[in-house]
């Protein structure tokens, strides 16, 4: 959120306050519930070495959105809850969250770890019994590495490759730092520290596994004029985010595939899942660029899995 000084948030409260209606804030309806989805950029501590580490201001704007929602998917939650639980206790004893545990980053070796959470408001909700990650089997991993060796050999060579290369570049760093920390100098003559180089991102070519797992919770409508509740399965997601290269573009376009294609193949068996429904919040990373075209192409791709997906449930080792 924006580095904001005190008095330029009094400034945007007070537009808030008189306007707010103009800036998008959702408004509650009758006979209708508010579902949002906001990715909380490092949305861990609240404190850091005793001082709140977002401003008044800040927190203001979160809490008032949040108490417009009725269910509030977060995304970039850290592995530190404290902001969630200040969050909960701000909104009042009507609201309470489920989070999901820890993704993102490997086990002992930390990495950009972060968990999904759903806020929601307990007078119009309540869970129904179900939470879980949304993950492929290990069956499914298995075969797409069997199926597609060749193309992962490619891309292991690559990685081989790539990693000579950053040998290479941390022994020339290694001597230009212990040339400057004799002299003061790196080697361009200027006294800045010489960076340690870091290893290039490990791409591969088919989707195995999200690099963060997909967070689900079950709930239901509360009836308060005796009408039937609406029950439904609340889908997490923050897909990959990374640069604009087309390695990284397409990793992160096979993650919202995959996605795709496992909510419409068990939209196709709902007779055995714990709720009729599925509605997905979060942050899926897509592009802003030719959105017509790339809408269309979405589009297609949804339609081409609804005619294929019977052929899969017929034959189940028949990869979409």
């Amino acid at each position: 959120m924006a580095n904001f000084s005190d008095d330029q948030w009094i400034k945007i409260h007070k537009q808030l306050d008189e306007h707010e209606s103009l800036y998008g804030l959702p408004e509650a309806r009758p006979d209708s519930l508010i579902f949002s989805s906001f990715n909380i950029r490092k949305f861990g501590a609240h404190t850091s070495r005793n001082k709140v580490k977002r401003s008044a201001g800040s927190w203001r704007l979160l809490i008032r959105y949040a108490k417009r929602c009725d269910l509030l998917a977060i995304q970039e939650v850290g592995d530190d809850l404290t902001s969630v639980k200040h969050l909960i206790s701000e909104l009042g004893d009507d609201y309470a969250f489920i989070g999901s545990d820890v993704s993102g980053g490997s086990l002992g070796r930390g990495g950009n770890i972060e968990r999904l959470v759903f806020v929601y408001k307990k007078s119009v909700l309540q869970t129904t019994g179900m939470g879980s990650d949304l993950a492929y089997e290990r069956s499914d991993i298995l075969r797409t590495l069997y199926e597609n060796r060749e193309l992962f050999s490619g891309d292991f060579d690559e990685r081989d490759a790539d990693l000579l290369v950053l040998k290479n570049k941390t022994t020339a760093w290694e001597a230009e730092l212990a040339v400057w920390e004799q002299t003061g100098f790196n080697a361009k003559g200027t006294k800045k520290k010489p960076k340690k180089p870091t290893a290039p991102a490990f791409s591969i070519s088919e989707f195995l596994q999200f690099i963060r797992t997909p967070h689900m919770a079950s709930f239901q409508t509360i009836s308060t004029n005796g009408e039937k509740p609406y029950k439904f399965i609340a889908v997490n997601a923050h897909l990959l985010y990374g640069g604009d290269t087309k390695v990284w573009k397409g990793e992160r376009l096979r993650e919202f595939k995959a996605l795709m294609d496992w909510l419409i193949i068990q939209a196709h068996k709902m007779e055995r899942m714990f709720e009729p429904n599925f509605i997905l919040f979060g942050d899926l990373n897509l592009d802003f660029e030719k959105t017509n075209i790339k809408r269309e192409q979405i589009t297609d791709y949804l339609k081409s899995l609804n005619s294929s997906i019977p052929i899969l449930l017929q034959n189940p080792n028949v990869l979409v």
